[in-house]
């Protein structure tokens, strides 16, 4: 049996936000996952815009590139909006839930956005699991999920 890449990358993610929330706590974790909820809106209303609209056309094929540099300046955006007064490493049970909750928003929101979907290519299973039906059941959990342990 063969994995798809995206597996790999998924858990390799998942160590990451699981040591970074074990380590510092969730806010890191909960900003990537709001900068990506906010940047798939915002970023569907860039061509509308006056001054940034043209410039994005101007960029046709590189869409995914000008996506993750959006989603980069408000990761830095939300990450001076969240308190870091409360930033008291969690266990390893909420820590889980935190890294579970941060890789599910991004399959969720590389599947329904066209510019990363063209940088890459989700798998069947990874397109099953996460699309219409059930990605609004998957980005509500993930927000109580972080509702959850910022509490």
């Amino acid at each position: 049996m063969v994995w798809p890449l995206e597996w790999f990358a998924l858990i390799v993610l998942g160590i990451v936000s699981f040591v970074d929330t074990m380590r510092s706590g969730p806010n890191r974790s909960i900003a990537i996952s709001l900068a990506l909820l906010t940047s798939t809106f915002l970023y569907d209303q860039l061509p509308s815009t006056v001054f940034l609209g043209p410039i994005l056309k101007a960029f046709g094929s590189f869409q995914g590139i000008i996506f993750l540099i959006f989603f980069a300046l408000l990761i830095v955006l939300f990450l001076r909006i969240i308190s870091p007064f409360n930033a008291n490493s969690t266990g390893p049970l909420l820590a889980g839930l935190t890294a579970l909750a941060t890789v599910v928003l991004l399959i969720v929101i590389w599947i329904h956005t066209p510019a990363l979907e063209a940088l890459y290519h989700m798998s069947a299973p990874m397109q099953f699991l996460f699309t219409a039906p059930y990605s609004l059941l998957w980005t509500l959990g993930a927000l109580v999920v972080f509702a959850l342990v910022r509490s």
